[in-house]
């Protein structure tokens, strides 16, 4: 950060404490009355430290992004200065001066002055905001790297806008060292994307059989229709009330070659309670789907003709559907994606980067770690490039240790995903077979071996809090770290919060420099 001194300038004598901190020590003093403008560089050395009540405001003019700020101390930035604000960590370069608006009563009417002059100045003091070069060296990166590069840095930028290249470069390097091994890995397949970091292929996926559902279903189509039916008599209605009580009960239902069929004993009663109304049960079937005999029950109480029939019916009978769902099946190591885990189509999670999730730290600790890979589905006509813009259906991870005799299976997301994790597995390890990796698709014991945390971890554990819904597959069993440290992307410490990239450096502060080598009789008045 650059800041030019001018005229009588005023601050604090500093020391560093225990913690190695700087930390403002006795009061505010007369630092020099400067007799012409000495430019200060505060990244370097340092002399005191002042405070700024500034407030930021954003404006777009004339197609340009500009800032302009209010309170003390502004009257130290003048035009061409280069500022990064203290409290976002932008860079901003001083465009002009004036005031931001004027406020004056005429013929007892409040008015304002205008932003910008008739003549196109501007009427207050202004910021441009720049870019910063990326000073990093890139030599090491082939193009596509470059390219995973720089969509990581817009990334970001987006969510974190105050964070400083060189810590974003820092940590795009970190994610490199630790996947370039499962990167040659993934390699082998005859279907990766280097671009991309990634495998994709079209997949069905099947559904989940969740029993609430599908009564659910059942009982809003018996009720909707109810208060369409013709008038029953009393026995009747007894009867379909008593049918519908059936229908709704999860346990009623189960999975039978890929359909969904009512238990014999839940069809028995369905049949009892017809015969006693003197409905036969000609047109229904114990080894029918669910579906058919509900719509076969429907007739016998002429309800299918009903105008709401085919849209309530329909509704419910896809409920009972198990047609598998054709997706975009991505196996991933792009630290974009992991960047952008838990953006889901209906769904997210405590690693929300978009919703600022309480472990959405945690990303990047999956991203630095050297076993983790991100698997999830998405629509099957998305575009064939930067998936990770796509909201996912589903995600779920998995690890592989070092020797790739086994992995981890961790928790499907959403947690109450209708799309079975166990084909998702079956897909993963028949893409590991196609790299040289055979690995048994059973579950081996849990305490088999052991999985924990990395050090400094910063993601939220599921395989260990969740055991019961991620297995792992394998043998020759060893000890699986799953997570790394992440540092700030402000000042590039070791993070310990898991809702933050920049950690605690968001004080309303600047640091001022005066060098010693200096000749400061060139700037200072006499005596000063």
């Amino acid at each position: 950060m650059y800041i030019r001194l001018y005229g009588r300038v005023y601050g604090y004598d500093i020391e560093k404490n225990e913690n190695d901190e700087y930390v403002i020590v006795g009061d505010s003093k007369l630092i020099g009355n400067f007799k012409k403008p000495l430019i200060i560089d505060a990244t370097k050395q340092i002399v005191t430290r002042r405070w700024y009540d500034a407030e930021l405001f954003g404006h777009e003019i004339f197609g340009d992004k500009y800032a302009f700020i209010t309170g003390q101390h502004t009257r130290l930035l003048l035009p061409g200065d280069a500022v990064i604000l203290s409290r976002t960590n932008k860079k901003v370069v001083v465009y002009g001066s004036g005031r931001k608006s004027f406020s004056y009563y005429q013929d007892g009417v409040l008015k304002r002055r205008p932003y910008i002059y008739s003549d196109g100045s501007l009427s207050f003091k202004a910021y441009k905001f720049v870019e910063e070069p990326i000073e990093e060296n890139t030599d090491w990166m082939d193009s596509n790297l470059k390219y995973n590069y720089d969509c990581f840095y817009k990334l970001i930028k987006t969510y974190y806008p105050q964070a400083k290249d060189k810590y974003i470069y820092n940590e795009f390097k970190t994610w490199y060292e630790a996947k370039k091994d499962l990167i040659a890995l993934f390699r082998e397949h005859p279907q990766w994307n280097d671009k991309e970091k990634c495998i994709a292929i079209d997949l069905p996926i099947n559904r989940n059989v969740d029993g609430s559902v599908v009564a659910s279903a059942a009982r809003e189509l018996f009720q909707t229709m109810s208060a369409e039916s013709p008038v029953f008599s009393r026995r009747t209605l007894a009867a379909y009330d008593r049918i519908t009580d059936v229908a709704s009960r999860s346990y009623n239902y189960k999975t039978d070659n890929n359909c969904i069929r009512f238990h014999e004993t839940a069809y028995r009663e369905i049949e009892e309670y017809l015969n006693a109304i003197d409905l036969n049960d000609d047109d229904m079937n114990i080894n029918a789907k669910a579906s058919r005999n509900i719509n076969a029950i429907m007739k016998k109480f002429k309800l299918s003709d009903r105008t709401e029939y085919n849209k309530a019916s329909a509704k419910c009978f896809d409920a009972m559907a198990l047609k598998p769902l054709q997706v975009k099946f991505v196996v991933s190591l792009n630290i974009c994606d992991f960047v952008t885990m838990s953006h889901g189509n209906s769904w997210s999670s405590c690693h929300s980067f978009r919703n600022r999730g309480g472990w959405h730290a945690g990303c990047l600790s999956y991203a630095n770690d050297d076993v983790t890979v991100i698997t999830y589905g998405l629509d099957k006509n998305c575009p064939d490039n930067d998936y990770y813009k796509n909201d996912k259906i589903f995600r779920q991870l998995f690890m592989i240790n070092k020797e790739h005799t086994e992995y981890v299976q961790s928790r499907m997301y959403p947690a109450c995903n209708i799309y079975t994790d166990e084909s998702v597995n079956a897909s993963f390890n028949s893409i590991l077979s196609e790299v040289g990796i055979d690995i048994s698709d059973t579950p081996v014991r849990k305490e088999s071996g052991r999985v924990i945390s990395g050090e400094h971890y910063l993601n939220y554990p599921d395989y260990l809090n969740f055991c019961n819904a991620c297995n792992r597959y394998g043998s020759n069993l060893s000890l699986i770290k799953i997570g790394a440290g992440v540092k700030s992307l402000f000042n590039g410490e070791w993070l310990t919060s898991t809702n933050s990239l920049t950690g605690n450096t968001a004080e309303n502060q600047e640091i001022i420099i005066w060098s010693s080598n200096i000749n400061k009789s060139e700037y200072l008045t006499e005596n000063e």
